[in-house]
């Protein structure tokens, strides 16, 4: 019994030692781990907490702000970025402005026209193919009509013979007092891609090529004059294929003027238009606009060229733009002669780049008594050449080489010797020379030495002198 007393006490005392020993070693551990632990959750968390919270704002109003500077500039490039760092829809490479296309030389294109002009000049279609009407044509070709009964045939033929038929005729006719509306209706009952346009009254050549722009559904405008034609049958498929590949708003080609009567074979080609132009030159300069200018023999050594229509490619959506920046109050002025020039204004001043191709593409036929070759005095003229220069002034940039054009325009309409009568007859027509002749002193890249010039032809006009301050 006492042996077993002894034991138990000795197991009580060996679990006591025990159970002190191992709270002896559990202990420290427990509140070294405690005090880690402790220490990590107050201290260390809310130092690494604060931190990360500091730069998640910190990049977050960055992103922010990055985000609204981003959109600003985006918005505003056009006005502030484009000056430095233009993005351009196209930009020209050497490729662009000196790929090589084979083109038929001066003689070789004149005889392709002559065999052309035989054709058409019979009225066949070299075609067999069945005439459709397409809802998105490639080409529009767009032909004012004045009592041209003696042209339109070869005309609208050259325009049916043309290897793709993927286009629309648009005809508009401009109130003619000759057979030429019943001539054409004739065409149209055979061709479904003529469409004819009506003027209730005669509205002359700007506005009928205009409205008949306007209309166009095609991709390309080709203008043509109603007593001029295409020189051979692949002149649209050659100039949209390149078109297409370059991608520029306009694309101007060579065009011959023939000579002609009574609807006979052309003698010769007294003339190629732009012979001092180098084949596949390139105009771009968006910020400065495209002017129609090159050296000359004209006061100030500068004189207008390439201002015709009718050799020239034009996106459809760049001369409808054009049209519709300027106004209906613009083209629907009654223009029958340099109406061209006006239109090209508008054009120049919309399109951003310009491609000259070495192509002979139009035969130009002069034809006294038709459409705009109809004769005007020169008083006449001399208002044409007023508008034209109103219009210049309103859609050329304030550019050096922009203002050489109204230079030009206003020294040679201060050298007619009918101008003054001109003035005087009609108030409205003075009222807007003098104001363009103001214009035109105030403009700063205007020289002193071409102002002085001007003042000086302008003080020949008696009144002119006396109601401006010149």
């Amino acid at each position: 019994m006492q042996n077993k007393i002894r034991k138990e006490k000795y197991l009580d005392k060996s679990k006591n030692k025990l159970f002190y020993d191992a709270f002896q070693l559990i202990t420290p551990k427990y509140n070294y781990k405690l005090k880690k632990k402790h220490n990590f959750k107050k201290k260390k968390p809310k130092i690494k907490f604060k931190y990360c919270l500091t730069t998640l704002l910190t990049v977050s109003i960055i992103i922010v702000i990055s985000f609204i500077l981003f959109n600003v500039l985006h918005l505003s490039s056009k006005n502030i970025i484009s000056k430095f760092t233009k993005i351009f829809k196209h930009k020209p490479s050497k490729k662009d402005i000196y790929f090589k296309e084979i083109f038929p030389n001066l003689q070789d294109s004149f005889n392709n026209a002559k065999e052309f002009l035989k054709i058409c000049l019979e009225g066949k279609l070299i075609s067999n193919k069945t005439i459709k009407p397409s809802e998105n044509p490639k080409v529009s070709a767009v032909i004012p009509l004045y009592n041209c009964k003696r042209t339109i045939l070869r005309s609208i033929r050259s325009i049916q013979n043309q290897n793709i038929s993927d286009l629309e005729i648009i005809l508009v006719n401009d109130f003619s007092t000759d057979e030429s509306l019943s001539i054409v209706e004739q065409f149209q009952k055979e061709d479904p891609r003529i469409k004819i346009i009506n003027n209730q009254r005669n509205m002359g050549i700007l506005y009928s090529r205009s409205i008949g722009a306007l209309a166009a559904k095609g991709k390309y405008i080709f203008p043509l004059d109603d007593d001029d034609m295409l020189l051979d049958n692949d002149v649209y498929y050659t100039i949209t294929k390149i078109a297409d590949k370059c991608n520029f708003d306009i694309v101007g080609f060579k065009a011959l003027s023939a000579s002609i009567s009574s609807n006979s074979l052309p003698i010769h080609a007294f003339e190629a238009y732009y012979q001092g132009q180098e084949n596949n030159q390139v105009l771009f300069q968006p910020e400065l606009g495209l002017y129609p200018l090159r050296n000359g023999s004209k006061y100030g050594e500068y004189y207008i060229y390439d201002v015709y229509l009718w050799d020239k490619c034009i996106k459809t959506d760049i001369y409808q733009k054009a049209l519709n920046k300027v106004g209906a109050e613009r083209y629907s002025r009654h223009m029958i002669i340099h109406e061209d020039v006006v239109e090209t204004c508008f054009l120049f001043n919309t399109a951003e780049s310009l491609k000259y191709l070495g192509k002979y593409g139009t035969l130009h036929i002069p034809t006294p008594g038709s459409g705009s070759w109809r004769r005007f005095d020169e008083k006449i003229r001399n208002i044409y050449n007023l508008y034209v220069t109103d219009v210049a002034i309103d859609f050329t940039k304030d550019t050096f080489e922009s203002r050489r054009i109204l230079v030009y325009l206003i020294t040679y309409i201060l050298e007619k010797p009918s101008l003054k009568e001109t003035l005087e007859q009609n108030e409205y027509i003075k009222n807007l020379f003098i104001s363009c002749l103001k214009k035109i002193l105030k403009m700063k890249y205007i020289s002193n030495v071409d102002k002085e010039e001007i003042r000086k032809r302008a003080e020949k006009i008696d009144f002119l002198k006396t109601q401006m301050d010149l």
